[in-house]
């Protein structure tokens, strides 16, 4: 965001004038750089990923004592 866009948003607020900024054409989030099909390939060789995937085409949830042995970002999804 610029500087003068930001004062303005002060400035407005402190008046009780807020408008609503559209960010989307300034604020790129992170995975934005990978295209859906890309994001698509990388989510498959992700193994805490897969770990969720296959419990969900079985179609049964794991256990604690299962999810005890995987990482941290596996057992806390």
């Amino acid at each position: 965001m610029k500087s003068e866009d930001f004062a303005a948003q002060l400035a407005e607020k402190e008046t009780g004038k807020l408008k609503t900024v559209d960010t989307r054409s300034t604020v790129k989030p992170c995975f934005q750089e990978f295209t859906p099909e890309e994001m698509t390939k990388i989510q498959e060789r992700d193994p805490d990923i897969q770990i969720i995937k296959q419990a969900q085409i079985k179609g049964k949830r794991q256990t604690v004592g299962d999810m005890a042995r995987e990482s941290a970002a596996a057992r806390f999804y």
